[in-house]
């Protein structure tokens, strides 16, 4: 478990071979330069990308609009073929499902980005941003340390291989964390996502569960 961003950072900055460490996050310096610049990124990026522990959070979400069977579609209903439109929470990163596991979209209504889904009074499972690294799990800090030693590499040494041997630690962490969450649910799924399939998840299909992808680990950026 990280003791702050600080130590974050200069495990970062060792793993990535600089020379120097921070003292705070106000240093001054190239190294705390690229921290700053690339820190919050990685940080929101891993956080999305798993269902980890210390961010999975639950919101009974809030109607903006709902659409009327007996009206044509205008601008001022739910996105077509969607009953519900429905904030999103301040704090989400990423939706993982609703608790019924119905379908669900995201989109922008009203200029702002909701939740399209028919189920009515609709809860959500989702990753918050979490900042206080000090709540996070091992396995979170890790990748966050590996992938933000992945994008600083090149800029402090251009070492590519370093570099790619960073994202390599980072994207290992990632996809045990998500393993773990596979395996520790006794749900089914209607088609097992890839990031199931390829993951050691197995159990009969069921045609009624709907999970949103986890991000994506292709161009991550780090």
């Amino acid at each position: 478990m990280a003791e702050s961003v600080t130590s974050i950072w200069n495990m970062a900055l060792s793993a990535a071979g600089a020379r120097g460490t921070v003292s705070d996050e106000n240093t001054k310096g190239r190294e705390a330069d690229l921290c700053r610049v690339w820190y919050p990124q990685i940080r929101d990026l891993v956080l999305k990308s798993a269902s980890w522990p210390c961010a999975r959070s639950y919101a009974r979400l809030a109607q903006v609009a709902e659409y009327s069977d007996a009206a044509l579609w205008t601008p001022s209903d739910p996105a077509p073929s969607w009953r519900f439109a429905y904030a999103e929470p301040s704090d989400m990163l990423a939706p993982r499902y609703l608790t019924s596991f119905a379908r669900f979209e995201r989109a922008r209504f009203d200029n702002k980005p909701c939740i399209m889904a028919n189920e009515d009074q609709a809860i959500l499972h989702y990753s918050a941003l979490v900042t206080d690294v000090t709540r996070w799990d091992t396995g979170l800090a890790h990748s966050v340390i590996f992938g933000l030693a992945a994008a600083i590499t090149l800029p402090l040494s251009g070492k590519r291989t370093l570099s790619n041997d960073n994202k390599d630690k980072a994207t290992e962490a990632i996809l045990l964390a998500q393993t773990e969450v596979a395996n520790e649910s006794d749900s089914h799924y209607d088609a097992l996502p890839s990031w199931i399939a390829a993951r050691g998840y197995s159990g009969p299909p069921e045609r009624t569960k709907f999970f949103w992808p986890y991000e994506s680990l292709t161009g991550a950026g780090f």
